[in-house]
């Protein structure tokens, strides 16, 4: 999946934070760099760190007015940076459009339908971004049905 057409991509430099040894870091993001996306709440980003482009991810909301990324321990890898460190992040808000097969099996098995309307906005963006994230076609197929209907 493509970023949404139009919408501008956001730049800007962050300080790799961690809070302890056992959580995951990440970046912040100040709501005003992000002032004209006007987000409400976590959405899924194109990131790129150091202009090398890495795996989707969410940008949640931090407090009233900042907004974090998390940044892997596969990132710090292959960009050889760490905790302390200075980066550029490119952030592009991903396109919310699903994959073709997960709307294909909403449009025709009522039960995964069923399923999917009573899962809330986060689970649904999951599911969303575990089933396009696959490579093959029908891997996203058999995550869909696994997902929704409990059988491949």
């Amino acid at each position: 999946m493509t970023p949404d057409a139009g919408e501008q991509a956001i730049a800007v430099v962050a300080w790799i934070k961690r809070e302890q040894d056992d959580l995951p870091r990440y970046a912040i993001v100040s709501g005003a760099a992000l002032a004209s996306w006007s987000l409400a709440t976590t959405t899924t980003v194109e990131i790129a760190i150091n202009a090398r482009q890495m795996k989707r991810r969410s940008i949640m909301r931090l407090d009233q007015e900042d907004w974090f990324v998390t940044i892997t321990e596969a990132d710090c890898r292959a960009l050889a940076f760490d905790t302390g460190d200075e980066v550029r992040l490119t952030l592009q808000r991903a396109s919310t459009a699903l994959p073709p097969e997960l709307a294909q099996l909403l449009s025709q098995e009522p039960a995964a339908l069923a399923k999917w309307r009573t899962m809330s906005a986060s689970q649904q963006r999951q599911l969303r971004e575990y089933v396009a994230e696959a490579k093959q076609s029908a891997t996203r197929k058999r995550r869909a049905r696994m997902a929704l209907l409990a059988a491949p």
